[in-house]
């Protein structure tokens, strides 16, 4: 019971007091700030409407979006990695007269 007391004077000093005390916020401020998000909204919509900005970017680094593209280049060699025990594609240099070999290892992001 004193537990319940002590609850309901906390919430009546520090929630509804405080409440009852409050000031309608002015019509303006609720209209420039409807206004602003609108707006923030709406351009931000129109960005991703428009697929970003395209225009920054050149055709060859857009044509590199489209994993289509990327599945399709063809392999220019196939090399057979002994340590390994698998075949994989090479670019670059002939990979017999190449000086230094790499490998990229990855997950999907090396897609």
């Amino acid at each position: 019971m004193l537990f319940s007391v002590l609850i309901a004077s906390l919430s009546w000093r520090y929630v509804e007091e405080p409440v009852r005390r409050l000031r309608p916020v002015p019509l303006k401020a609720i209209t420039a700030g409807a206004a602003s998000a609108l707006i923030v909204a709406s351009t931000g919509d129109a960005i991703s409407q428009a697929g970003g900005f395209a225009s920054r970017v050149s055709n060859d680094a857009l044509a590199m979006r489209s994993l289509e593209a990327m599945w399709d280049w063809p392999c220019p060699q196939t090399v057979n990695i002994p340590e390994l025990g698998v075949t994989y594609c090479a670019f670059g240099a002939p990979w017999g007269l190449a000086k230094h070999h790499g490998i990229l290892w990855g997950d999907s992001h090396a897609d």
